[in-house]
């Protein structure tokens, strides 16, 4: 486990990684990650993937259209 420190840049706070960690997502400075939020709290960074995220919207707009319907369906 590893700390980082949040600083300020330009307008808003970002994180510096070091450089394991950007070798194990497989990304470089000026790439594009995508970041969601889990239901535990944990903040998940992922490589973008236009395949992906084209997917991961289209399931947002699912998940929230037939919010009610789901949640039926789980509880079976």
């Amino acid at each position: 486990m590893t700390t980082l420190k949040l600083k300020i840049i330009d307008n808003g706070v970002g994180i510096t990684f070091p450089e394991e960690y950007l070798k194990h997502l497989g990304v470089k400075s000026g790439d594009e990650v995508l970041i969601r939020k889990e239901a535990d709290g944990r903040i998940v960074l992922s490589p973008y993937n236009s395949d992906l995220a084209a997917t991961m919207e289209a399931y947002q707009k699912v998940k929230e259209l037939y919010h009610n319907t789901l949640k039926a369906l789980s509880d079976q």
